[in-house]
């Protein structure tokens, strides 16, 4: 494993990378011992250096596991943002993808009875950390460790779940702001001029996150910011400035729609 060098790719390399270079997984994702015995915290040492892409913005190809070797426990995202989006009949759903994740996409697309395409674009510049079969043989000797990588993609399916049970609420305003307040919870950052969502996320793209035609949601941001919930930096991230929404004034609008219908 290269892990004492930083060098351009040789060959064609995976599409969309950049750079190869190694990285501390544990230094830069402490929260990965979070359930380790802070006495065997230690242990990790150097075993937890490994080699990582850095992944320019556009669409990419992740690496397949025969490019990372059989044994892999997959690919850990370090920073950035990525899209992998599932298209049937030109229907687009993404899914969000950020520091912390755990991926192994060549896991994601069996063969179903339902025939899709999936994609994957890179948002943000990313680094992707390759966990490969000797880290996974290094983290099995250290108790907890495995748990914890485990619980990533347990965290990543629950999000994904609550993207979905946001995608029920009827009116577009709590929906939007419900979606946002649920990425600041993954990703934002408290300023004193509110939450920053450090995301550059388009109109469409916020709409196919929620299931939403493209010019409601671009309504509804309008309303939200005259409203002083929700603000945009002129880098093109977006602020919470107003508290989260209250679900049982949610879901009371809802049954109330319902009703009238």
């Amino acid at each position: 494993m290269g892990v004492a060098h930083l060098s351009v790719l040789d060959g064609p390399g995976p599409a969309g990378s950049g750079f190869e270079r190694p990285v501390k997984v544990f230094e830069a994702d402490p929260d990965l011992l979070s359930g380790v015995d802070p006495a065997t915290a230690r242990l990790p040492g150097d075993g937890g250096v490994v080699d990582s892409i850095l992944v320019a913005e556009g669409p990419w190809t992740p690496p397949s596991l025969a490019e990372i070797g059989e044994g892999a426990l997959g690919l850990l995202v370090m920073d950035g943002l990525l899209a992998r989006t599932i298209e049937f009949a030109g229907v687009r759903s993404p899914e969000l993808v950020g520091g912390g994740d755990l991926l192994r996409p060549w896991e994601e697309d069996s063969a179903g009875s339902l025939e899709f395409a999936a994609e994957w674009r890179v948002l943000h510049r990313a680094t992707v950390a390759l966990l490969d079969a000797d880290f996974a043989r290094r983290v099995c000797r250290v108790p907890g460790l495995s748990a914890g990588l485990l619980a990533r993609s347990v965290a990543r399916s629950r999000s994904l779940a609550f993207q979905l049970a946001i995608a029920h609420v009827r009116r577009a305003e709590p929906r939007v702001l419900m979606l946002f307040w649920h990425l600041a919870d993954r990703w934002g950052r408290v300023t004193p001029s509110g939450i920053v969502v450090p995301l550059r996320l388009t109109h469409g793209t916020i709409a196919r996150l929620i299931c939403m035609r493209r010019p409601t949601v671009s309504a509804a941001l309008m309303r939200l910011v005259r409203a002083g919930e929700l603000a945009r930096d002129r880098d093109g991230t977006w602020v919470l400035t107003g508290s989260p929404p209250d679900l049982a004034t949610v879901v009371r609008g809802r049954r109330d729609d319902v009703a009238a219908a």
